[in-house]
């Protein structure tokens, strides 16, 4: 696992703080790449938690290598970052997250007093859908089965036929026993996507 930066202040690069790195670059984004590229990926893990959470997508795209900074970030500021920037514009952030950054993300967000919120749930499982097959599987590895179990029960009817009965209208299956209905388009795509997973 990659080393945190300290809490103390390495929030400048080059004496800029995170805001004045992101003003720079929407002057000179090409030159402020180039002084980004220089710096240390703890240091600019620290410039990124100096910004506000909604401006943080946007400095971490900056980033040549971001994949050496995401993992340096509390799992508390990679949520806080996720929800601020919008869950389908900062999915590909879980791609490079760290497992336990990613559980924790969910877990800090999805859970009030011990009960799923299915809304918040309907976001992750869509962002980790939208951050690639990949960190899907990883997702499904994972977290908790608590999690899926709960977030899927609402989006889906299940039924399991055997192979000799006739197959039940409106359903989706991967291997002609267990059959899946989405309560909505949208479950059934998302259903349909982590099944095929």
């Amino acid at each position: 696992m990659p080393e945190r930066p300290p809490s103390s202040s390495l929030n400048t690069v080059e004496g800029l703080s995170g805001p004045e790195i992101l003003k720079r670059a929407r002057k000179d984004r090409r030159q402020t790449r180039e002084l980004l590229r220089s710096m240390p990926p703890a240091v600019l893990a620290a410039a990124c938690q100096d910004l506000r959470p909604e401006a943080r997508n946007e400095f971490l795209m900056l980033v040549e290598s971001p994949e050496q900074v995401i993992p340096l970030l509390p799992e508390a500021e990679l949520c806080i970052t996720v929800r601020a920037s919008g869950m389908s514009e900062a999915a590909w952030l879980l791609e490079m997250a760290t497992a336990a950054q990613r559980q924790a993300c969910i877990d800090l967000d999805v859970w009030e007093q011990g009960a799923l919120t299915h809304a918040r749930a309907v976001e992750w499982i869509d962002a980790l859908i939208e951050a690639g097959r990949d960190t899907l599987v990883r997702g499904i590895v994972e977290l908790d089965p608590e999690f899926w179990i709960l977030g899927l029960q609402r989006m889906a009817d299940l039924a399991v036929i055997g192979r000799e009965d006739e197959r039940p209208e409106g359903f989706f299956t991967e291997d002609g026993v267990v059959y899946f209905r989405g309560q909505s388009d949208e479950d059934f795509v998302r259903i349909k996507e982590i099944m095929q997973t």
